[in-house]
């Protein structure tokens, strides 16, 4: 793929629908393009309904992440599950853990368009990176997780999958944990899934006070707290974790916010900017350099 097909996709996402799904499937095909992925098998699970040891699998301890690097052997039975003394005949557990080769988390940029003194909306964007406070902890173990939204899911992705690829289209990092055990906290982690799962029937199956519902959710808050501390707790046992920041296009982004730019003129800015294009090849190398199925160092990236 050109840094000109990919802009364009970008431009047309910004003007006709915007929103995060549109980069599940341009990302994916960015990263089939390399040989690094060509014997292994990269599905789309963001909107995974998958139900017993394919669903424990791939969720993980938190959430589906967005695209999954499996090995071609996998095979997740759609019954029972891993926590069970007794797997279905033909399945081992470890064997198949082994073979979760990591993650895509997805996020979509955030556009802010800012208010005048006299409070009406003008059409200026405001790139907001989201996300820099994930990465920052990542990065240094330091900061208030109360105010890190997507922290539970892409450092539970982490533990679970060992590598995670994480980016918002423009900004890339990558993510590894080079020693992890998965099945550590996954039987805390599954009381708790089911305990919010169980809540959140309870809300939606019959018209409940206003009172009762606001218990509720108070308890499935305080479940999903307890929850978020036991990943923190986890996440800062781990020592051998890097954080690589692989490739940053951001200087595209007012190119492609702005409307009365037509393509033609976005390219040719584009490619008047020696930065971009120095960052997008900086990019493909990079995304092209991980190795999926084995250990990953600072050194061999750009």
């Amino acid at each position: 793929m050109t840094l000109e097909e990919y802009m364009r996709e970008l431009v047309l996402m910004s003007r006709q629908y915007g929103q995060e799904e549109e980069l599940y499937p341009l990302i994916n095909m960015l990263l089939r393009e390399n040989d690094n992925v060509r014997h292994l098998s990269v599905r789309d699970v963001h909107k995974s309904g998958s139900k017993g040891i394919r669903k424990d699998m791939l969720y993980g301890y938190v959430s589906f992440p967005d695209l999954a690097i499996l090995d071609e052997n996998n095979s997740f039975p759609l019954y029972g599950n891993i926590y069970d003394k007794k797997m279905p005949e033909g399945f081992n557990r470890n064997e198949q853990l082994k073979k979760l080769h990591g993650c895509v988390e997805i996020k979509k940029w955030i556009d802010i368009k800012e208010k005048t003194k006299n409070d009406k909306r003008i059409e200026v964007n405001k790139y907001i990176d989201t996300d820099e406070k994930v990465i920052n902890y990542i990065k240094t173990k330091e900061g208030d997780i109360k105010t890190i939204g997507d922290f539970e899911q892409v450092v539970g992705e982490l533990l679970w999958y060992g590598k995670v690829l994480y980016t918002n289209g423009f900004h890339w990092h990558y993510l590894e944990i080079k020693t992890t055990k998965k099945v550590n906290i996954v039987k805390q982690i599954n009381k708790y899934n089911t305990e919010i799962e169980n809540i959140e029937k309870e809300i939606n199956s019959s018209k409940k006070e206003k009172k009762e519902t606001k218990e509720l959710n108070n308890k499935k808050q305080k479940q999903k707290w307890e929850r978020k501390c036991i990943i923190y707790n986890e996440f800062n046992k781990q020592k051998d974790v890097i954080c690589i920041d692989i490739g940053n296009i951001t200087d595209i982004y007012n190119y492609i916010i702005n409307e009365k730019l037509s393509m033609k003129d976005i390219v040719q800015r584009v490619f008047e900017n020696p930065n971009i294009l120095k960052e997008w090849h900086r990019l493909k190398y990079n995304l092209a350099s991980i190795n999926w199925c084995g250990t990953n160092t600072a050194e061999q990236f750009l």
